[in-house]
């Protein structure tokens, strides 16, 4: 007698179920598209924020001789990674006091801050900024003599490497008297009027 081998049922051509494409993963699940889609959107925009050019104005810092405010310097710096070229800086006067007298044309900011009227040195202009290398400093004492108050804005034009117009940001500082009696400058917003000292 012959063996006969067990009859074993005929194993059909079973193959696991094709993947399905990215197109048709993202027809079945259209909010999980359109989340990612505004994620990446909104990755390429905070990182193109980045490389922005940030112009900083230090606060007016130095020994000051008593009852002048203008015996300060500030640095203006680049703390962005964009070099910035023929960058300059001007004054616009708030506010003025030097004993009982004062000078006060004050800010027209809310209309059109290009129209103030600046002072500007030649020493403060003209200067390339990079990330590494790139500051200058603007000494008060150039401008004005004795002060016993002030409330002025410094305005800093820049072209960024990058764009052919020219930009500029504006920096308010006040010089406050502190509890101690010490006066030192503080940066401030244009908003706010003032604070009597």
């Amino acid at each position: 007698m012959s063996k006969q081998e067990p009859k074993t049922p005929k194993e059909r051509n079973t193959l696991p179920p094709k993947p399905k494409s990215l197109l048709e993963m993202a027809m079945a699940h259209p909010l999980v598209v359109l989340i990612s889609l505004i994620a990446t959107l909104l990755g390429l925009v905070l990182g193109a924020l980045s490389f922005s050019p940030r112009v900083v104005v230090s606060s007016p810092s130095g020994p000051m001789a008593f009852g002048n405010m203008f015996d300060a310097s500030m640095d203006v710096s680049n703390a962005g990674f964009i070099p910035l070229t023929d960058v300059g800086a001007c004054l616009i006067i708030g506010e003025i006091v030097s004993g009982p007298t004062s000078l006060r044309p004050g800010f027209r900011f809310y209309t059109d801050p290009s129209k103030q009227t600046r002072m500007c040195r030649d020493t403060w202009q003209h200067h390339d900024l990079d990330r590494d290398n790139g500051r200058f400093t603007i000494n008060l004492t150039d401008m004005f003599s004795r002060a016993t108050g002030a409330d002025i804005a410094v305005v800093v034009q820049y072209y960024p490497w990058f764009l052919p117009w020219r930009r500029e940001k504006l920096f308010r500082f006040i010089a406050m008297t502190n509890m101690s009696g010490k006066t030192d400058w503080r940066a401030w917003p244009f908003a706010e009027a003032r604070p009597a000292n």
